[in-house]
């Protein structure tokens, strides 16, 4: 109470120098002495600087005049590639910054699309061009290192497999055997941070090949001259027992800190998703921009769970979707077919895109 009382003391005699004179003239106990105020001197320092008759500071008609004016000049083109250069920093600058904050690489979504049936397959069907569009998407524009297959598998065993085969081989339509580039050291990497995850997820690498349907889905994709790197990881559907799907969005979620880590990580989760007569509030759910509220609409809508963990096992066609929303973290879904398969979590870039920085200008 004292030192409360003293540091009163020492301040109260000093409000008039921080408050208005209107104010500080009915404070009580104050003495005779004047002190100048913050507002009075900062009063005096605006009288001080000079100001044209006509001057505004509400218009911004005169910069904006200017800057076309010398846009328009002799020297147009110049200032208008300088212009451009100028908002293309701009853009990543912000989405640099975007990126730090949120620990995410913005140029890199997550992708959950249809897997093809492995016989009879037209890839001139709708899904199959809407693949071909995807890949090249991924190819193009996204332009990773690596891509994360997530493959549900019926199995007994309650465990991720991750392979840590490399090269990865299977063999295309026209009977050739296609090599594949795997990434064992970032494999192994997973299986240690889903193990480190919270919470944790069972996971053990291992040397398995493609699988069939992997295998139709690369060649639809990217033909078979693929590039980038390539990371199989088998999801489990137990056909004794049953995971829920709280546990597959806990896989999702266990990935998202490998997708924060590695800046060139791509994630391409296989299922199909059926909504029955929900068809478009299920648009509005995946295109949340977060994974909580898609996670639990989900639940809603296909468990008739009303937002809570369903009892029963989840199929093996809705595995994959539990654990892409969970890796997806941030960013607006954006449907990508006309059967509403396949879907993008994440936004595409931005920064290289011209058409969008030609659209800014």
């Amino acid at each position: 109470m004292g030192l409360a009382l003293a540091f009163a003391s020492v301040l109260y005699p000093r409000l008039p120098f921080y408050l208005p004179s209107g104010i500080s003239s009915v404070l009580p106990f104050v003495g005779p002495e004047q002190h100048p105020s913050k507002w009075q001197q900062a009063q005096s320092f605006q009288n001080l600087l000079p100001h044209p008759a006509n001057h505004d500071p509400f218009d911004v008609k005169e910069p904006e005049a200017e800057r076309q004016r010398r846009l328009l000049s002799e020297d147009g083109e110049n200032q208008k590639r300088k212009e451009e250069k100028r908002l293309q920093r701009e853009w990543e600058k912000r989405l640099e910054m975007a990126g730090g904050e949120n620990r995410i690489h913005p140029e890199l979504p997550v992708y959950f699309v249809q897997a093809p049936p492995i016989r009879g397959f037209d890839r001139r069907s709708p899904l199959g061009q809407t693949l071909s569009k995807i890949g090249d998407e991924i190819i193009h524009q996204v332009k990773p290192k690596t891509i994360l297959l997530l493959v549900p598998i019926e199995t007994i065993q309650p465990f991720l497999q991750v392979s840590t085969l490399d090269p990865l081989t299977y063999i295309s339509s026209s009977g050739a055997e296609v090599n594949v580039a795997g990434n064992p050291a970032l494999a192994q990497s997973l299986t240690t941070s889903l193990a480190y995850a919270s919470p944790p997820v069972p996971a053990v690498s291992g040397r398995q090949n493609l699988h069939d349907v992997v295998a139709l889905l690369l060649e639809t994709m990217f033909g078979t001259s693929l590039k980038v790197k390539v990371i199989q990881v088998s999801v489990p559907v137990l056909t004794q027992g049953a995971w829920d799907s709280e546990k597959y969005f806990d896989i999702g979620h266990a990935l998202l800190k490998t997708r924060q880590d590695e800046r060139d990580l791509v994630v391409l989760a296989l299922g199909k998703l059926v909504a029955g007569k929900n068809i478009r509030l299920l648009d509005d759910a995946l295109a949340h921009h977060t994974h909580h509220p898609r996670f639990t609409s989900l639940l809603s809508l296909i468990h008739a769970s009303l937002g809570k963990k369903p009892s029963r096992a989840v199929p093996r066609s809705l595995a994959a979707i539990y654990a892409a929303i969970g890796a997806a973290g941030e960013g607006e879904g954006e449907r990508l077919d006309a059967q509403r398969n396949c879907w993008r979590f994440g936004h595409l870039p931005m920064a290289k895109n011209p058409e969008y920085l030609k659209g800014q200008t």
